[in-house]
């Protein structure tokens, strides 16, 4: 790890002295080591540096921006795209998007045309993205300071007990439908605490889990990573008043681009935690994925996650025996009802997906095959396809996402 760092960093000292091209993505990875701004293969996409709304529309299609407020005071905005290019109206199913961790809802939209989120705005499907809490297009209150201690005292329990009821009774209301949530690794989590805490709202009436992470039974590095986290976590809640920014887009800009070398020194860490997976590598889109795909978290949010691996059950977050026992009536947290899950759930998991693995999934899959509703498993038909692939795979396209579409129309016919 030591070395491949030091690498990193020479190789951007000496990219940083060498002539710049303004074009930034290339059809092979062979393209970039040419003049790319010469190079007939290579272009400019500026999609590492737009918003959400900016990227849809230079794509043609049409966007909407709504704020939401939830219960406790979190301004969350919510995207809307109504239709495809081809298309004037709306005239399918509202299906709602929901982002992993440390990132937004841009990230169903960083392979260009190729993305989840076009592809079903094309299929006709009306599409809605949300943003938790803390990311940058959620990252106001009513009254507390985004820069306070109280406005990052969250964890995945608040996301899915506020920032997801708030989201979605929104889009139900504007839709007069119920809806097909689609959430991506930490977006499940989310969902299956909202689901199980209130089951009676029935906004939703399908849950597509993309490397749902729920149970935590067998990821070795994480187990690694936990050991550094619990002496590292105090020291970042203190100077950072509870936000961490995993990423920082703009070291990953000088040191990760230009070069394919730097783009696969800069994905080492990502890949011991998600599995190795150059092979689904994207020329055209990798360099917008590594920048784009980076935003704020909080601290007890990865606590929470550290407290679901160390338990191994899915339970509510751990405050300590007193506090636990002035929210909960227990000095313990309680477990999470998965029995309240009243909706069917199709679950994608991938063989080479270090951190939502296929066991975890089908852990998750046996526990909601205990629920009367009709509950798939899917597998990914591809050894090398990882936990990142599912939004930015060269070939997630294939393998998921005309899956996903083929779901929807056979369902909501």
């Amino acid at each position: 790890m030591k070395t491949a760092a030091f690498l990193m960093v020479v190789v951007g000292i000496v990219v940083l002295r060498l002539k710049s091209n303004r074009n930034n993505v290339c059809k092979t990875f062979e393209d970039y080591y040419s003049n790319r701004d010469e190079n007939p293969n290579c272009y400019y996409n500026p999609d590492h540096e737009l918003e959400v709304p900016e990227i849809v529309m230079r794509y043609g299609y049409p966007i909407e921006e709504h704020n939401v407020t939830t219960s406790d005071g979190y301004i969350l905005t919510v995207f809307r795209i109504p239709h495809g290019i081809h298309t004037k109206t709306t005239s399918k199913k509202p299906v709602f998007l929901q982002h992993g961790l440390a990132i937004n809802s841009g990230s169903f939209l960083i392979t260009g045309r190729k993305s989840l989120g076009f592809m079903l705005a094309d299929a006709g499907y009306d599409v809605w993205l949300g943003n938790f809490r803390g990311s940058k297009y959620s990252n106001n209150h009513v009254y507390l300071d985004n820069q306070s201690e109280a406005f990052w005292n969250f964890s995945i329990q608040e996301n899915g007990l506020y920032d997801l009821p708030a989201q979605i009774n929104f889009v139900s209301n504007v839709t007069k439908q119920k809806i097909a949530y689609l959430g991506y690794s930490m977006g499940t989590t989310a969902a299956y605490i909202y689901l199980s805490t209130y089951p009676d709202e029935k906004k939703i009436d399908m849950l597509i889990g993309l490397a749902p992470a729920i149970y935590f039974h067998d990821v070795d590095f994480i187990e690694f990573f936990s050991k550094i986290w619990v002496v590292v976590a105090a020291p970042i809640q203190f100077i950072t008043n509870g936000k961490m920014y995993p990423r920082m887009g703009t070291m990953f800009k000088y040191l990760c681009l230009p070069y394919p070398i730097q783009m696969e020194l800069c994905q080492l860490f990502d890949m011991l935690i998600m599995g190795f997976s150059y092979a689904e590598n994207d020329p055209e889109t990798l360099p917008v994925s590594l920048l784009y795909n980076s935003d704020s978290a909080s601290v007890n949010t990865f606590w929470h996650f550290e407290q679901l691996r160390k338990s191994q059950k899915f339970q509510s977050y751990d405050y300590g025996e007193t506090e636990n026992l002035l929210i909960y009536n227990s000095a313990t947290p309680p477990p999470y009802n998965m029995s309240n899950i009243n909706i069917e759930n199709h679950l994608f998991y991938a063989d080479n997906d270090k951190l939502a693995t296929a066991t975890n999934v089908k852990l998750l899959y046996n526990d909601l095959q205990k629920t009367s509703n009709v509950h798939k498993l899917y597998r990914i038909e591809d050894e090398y396809f990882n936990h990142a692939n599912f939004l930015s795979g060269k070939n997630a396209g294939s393998l998921l996402y005309r899956r996903i579409l083929k779901l929807l129309d056979s369902t909501y016919k």
